[in-house]
């Protein structure tokens, strides 16, 4: 198994920017991610000799002809997430519903004229990085099981498209609003027998270390069942 948090690291998260209690907390934070953005630029010239409606012709007689920006382009991201439920045993996808859930129309952004609506703007974050945007595209792959078929592990596959006005999408920017708040963890949360500490660190935001020394523990081993943690 992959080292949960790489070391103890604030885990990234996306968040649903209409919704934002709805919060998806990477179990294993992405060891790599992809952000591009692409410009659009032109090298035809308009038609100047009478032709039919302006056309655009390339440039006679250049090999270079100049060039002229036309607009530019949504960043993306792709990111490839890793969810394991083994130590509970419940389905990975009580982990991942969430996310498929950010994908589809959310009901108060239908439009009680034209009857539509947009599934809600969601917002990647890790350490200084904000990344507004729409999931424009999931995959999920099962990659373990137990005996009765219940998957335990999967990898998400995901393509975020930067959402620069999120308000037209009928979300808040969390980052630039006291909304911040309710995306929190809870400030507290109960130990019992099947608890991993670093599990509960990394979603409360904190490392490990952290958490142990917010609760005065010396050994995690010496938990009682049924303790509550500051976190």
């Amino acid at each position: 198994m992959n080292n949960l948090t790489r070391g103890g690291l604030s885990p990234a998260k996306i968040t649903n920017l209409i919704k934002t209690s709805d919060v998806v907390y990477f179990m294993f934070n992405p060891y790599e991610f992809e952000i591009s953005r692409s410009v659009t630029w032109d090298g035809s010239s308009s038609g100047g000799d009478g032709d039919s409606g302006g056309e655009k012709k390339k440039p006679a007689g250049v090999d270079t002809p100049p060039l002229t920006f036309v607009t530019g382009n949504q960043a993306t991201i792709s990111l490839t997430l890793h969810f394991d439920t083994q130590e509970s045993g419940s389905p990975v996808t009580s982990l991942t519903s969430k996310l498929w859930k950010m994908t589809k129309i959310d009901t108060s952004t239908v439009n009680a004229q034209s009857e539509k609506g947009n599934p809600p703007p969601v917002a990647f974050q890790w350490g200084n990085l904000y990344f507004a945007a729409v999931i424009t595209k999931i995959s999920e792959k099962f990659t373990l099981f137990d005996e009765s078929g219940i998957p335990l592990r999967c990898e998400v596959s995901l393509d975020l498209t930067e959402a620069a006005d999120v308000a037209s999408l009928g979300g808040t920017n969390t980052r630039r609003s006291t909304a911040t708040s309710s995306v929190a963890p809870p400030s507290t949360t109960t130990f019992t027998q099947s608890s991993r500490l670093d599990i509960m660190a990394m979603v409360a935001g904190l490392s490990m270390r952290a958490l142990m020394e917010k609760n005065d523990i010396d050994d995690p081993g010496s938990i009682q069942n049924g303790t509550t943690l500051l976190t």
